[in-house]
């Protein structure tokens, strides 16, 4: 598999994680456990950036003229990352 490939998987994984750690930022604010709720929250937005700067990526090099192919994994890669900002807005 090429590089290609692995973008869509790269920007799931780091959304997908942000989205778990913000979950479990509001859990731990239902236990009244405000700084374990911070730290993963933190973490968190740590991860919805790194999803990001692989998106950016993307994008920048298509503007560059480089031709990516658009399928399913990458609207898949996508809808992660608009759930974990909706997690992370719910957290906060």
């Amino acid at each position: 598999m090429n590089n290609d490939k692995n973008k869509p998987f790269e920007i799931v994984m780091h959304a997908g994680s942000a989205k778990s750690k913000a979950m479990d930022a509001i859990y731990s604010s239902r236990n009244r456990d405000f700084s374990e709720a911070e730290k993963r929250l933190s973490e968190a937005k740590d991860e919805l950036i790194l999803a990001h700067k692989e998106l950016t990526k993307m994008l920048v090099e298509t503007s560059q003229g480089y031709e990516t192919e658009m399928n399913i994994f990458y609207v898949h890669a996508l809808d992660h990352i608009s759930m974990a900002s909706t997690a992370i807005d719910l957290a906060e």
